[in-house]
């Protein structure tokens, strides 16, 4: 999927798919502070990380993530569908979230999100970030005609998505629940990128639950969309009626699905922490080194295990090289 060339949009099976100008927009302003790349090797690389995620998507996959490395010039990408979607359309609106992302050129990066798909590429490793809260909202313009009721039927039903997204083997959950007194339903959803652990992945669904509901009711739609989540509602159905999840089992105390701390991105410290934890660099603690630079050890905990640490853990990568000859 070469950057230059013009892609072929496939149809989609079920209508059209629908462009979040203000996601867009607003986050291609903020990747233009990083660094100037090499627009060869980043467009190369680029190039290739997408791709990879197009063939993980094709593939079977709702969730991809890739990195290429040429030269120096990393390029990290994500990409997810919602659970409902079919691989075909899946497939699709990925390939049309990553043709509308050429407009980005050879910026550091960018980002578009859809009712269906989402996409995300940089030249820093944004995996990490899943705990920063940066949501946005985004509703429709349509008021329900039962608004104390339709609130009270979408609020119970986003709280109960928010709590039993995190506890299921794919942090996805969708769900319907009927408006007191009339013959209106509400359709819900919830998910989480599944690079992130059940606490983080519970606690932006917390956050957006919250946006969406003072942002949107009693208005019949809303979005909601956060780094690793993303919620929606809607009076009119976008996912069948077979596939909803039950949720019930979810909904009890402590439930875990034992994911927790396993998919979440390395930790962070900083470059005060790492110097006096292997004490300023010293030759005893220096386990080896690489064309990345030194790998040290340090004390992990009161067991007095070892962490490796690869100069701030690859976390970040573009201040790496200013801590060289240390």
């Amino acid at each position: 999927m070469e950057l230059s060339q013009e892609l072929e949009v496939p149809k989609y099976e079920h209508g059209e798919l629908e462009r979040l100008e203000k996601l867009v927009n607003k986050y291609e302003r903020c990747i233009y502070d990083y660094a100037h790349v090499s627009p060869r090797y980043f467009l190369s690389n680029l190039n290739s990380t997408l791709s990879s995620l197009h063939q993980q998507l094709t593939n079977g996959s709702r969730y991809a993530v890739a990195r290429a490395l040429l030269n120096g010039e990393s390029v990290w990408g994500l990409a997810s569908c919602r659970a409902y979607v079919s691989n075909a359309n899946c497939v699709a609106c990925y390939d049309y979230d990553a043709a509308q992302l050429r407009v980005c050129g050879t910026v550091n990066g960018g980002r578009a999100f859809y009712d269906d798909c989402d996409v995300r590429y940089e030249n820093n490793n944004f995996y990490v970030e899943s705990n920063i809260r940066a949501g946005v909202v985004i509703c429709g313009n349509t008021t329900s005609p039962q608004p104390a009721n339709f609130r009270k039927a979408v609020e119970g039903l986003m709280s109960d998505l928010r709590t039993a997204a995190p506890r299921t083997s794919n942090y996805y959950a969708a769900s319907t629940r009927r408006v007191p007194d009339g013959n209106h339903t509400v359709y819900a959803i919830a998910q989480c990128n599944l690079n992130i652990s059940q606490s983080v992945c519970q606690g932006c669904l917390n956050s957006i639950y919250s946006s969406i509901l003072d942002s949107c009711l009693p208005g019949t739609t809303g979005r909601a969309i956060d780094n690793g989540c993303f919620m929606r509602y809607s009076s009119t159905p976008f996912f069948g009626l077979n596939q909803t999840t039950d949720i019930t089992p979810f909904l009890g105390d402590d439930k875990s699905t034992g994911s927790t701390d396993l998919l979440q991105g390395p930790a962070k410290y900083s470059y005060d922490d790492i110097k006096i934890a292997t004490s300023s660099f010293s030759d005893e603690h220096k386990l080896g080194g690489g064309v990345f630079g030194e790998v040290y050890k340090v004390p992990k905990d009161e067991h007095g295990e070892l962490e490796r640490l690869d100069k701030l853990v690859n976390t970040y990568e573009r201040c790496i090289y200013d801590y060289a000859h240390v």
